[in-house]
């Protein structure tokens, strides 16, 4: 019971500062870092989904990153489905996403980005503004971590609709 009392603490602050942001850059780190924290995660990734081209853009990532990976990286974008848990989280309606490199339930394509970004776990979901879809939030685990567990997607879920 503690440790979901500290999330729940954790997503108060955290809806604090969704409201006290200055700029959309400050809330994408803001929101960044608290993933982490609150996911115990070791990487987040934050993309915008181009509706109109299928596209995401990758706005932000965080943590322990991978060679491949910028922090604010200026024009990374890449097909939605190149990706398959994208179709998963970013579809109508939403739906979160856990995978893991060893499990065969999740998807090649997939497994192959936790590999090349050197993560064991990872767990997607979208991130809404009002009723559409704006964006993902993929955070990961390094190898020998737990993978993520359905406590976990619910705080992603409610810190991505905030």
């Amino acid at each position: 019971m503690r440790a979901e009392q500290c999330r729940i603490g954790g997503l108060s602050q955290f809806a604090s500062e969704v409201h006290t942001s200055a700029s959309t850059e400050q809330l994408i780190a803001c929101a960044a870092a608290s993933a982490l924290a609150q996911l115990v995660g070791d990487s987040v990734t934050i993309c915008r989904m181009d509706h109109a081209h299928a596209r995401m853009l990758v706005i932000h990532n965080a943590g322990e990153l991978a060679d491949c990976e910028q922090p604010w990286p200026s024009a990374h974008t890449f097909p939605a489905s190149e990706v398959p848990h994208v179709r998963q989280t970013i579809t109508s309606p939403p739906s979160p996403w856990t995978g893991s490199v060893d499990d065969v339930e999740t998807a090649l394509g997939d497994r192959e980005l936790l590999r090349k970004l050197g993560k064991e776990h990872a767990l997607a979901v979208a991130v809404l503004f009002g009723d559409t879809v704006w964006g993902e939030m993929y955070v990961t685990r390094s190898p020998g971590r737990d993978s993520f567990d359905t406590l976990d997607v619910d705080v992603a879920t409610t810190m991505a609709g905030l």
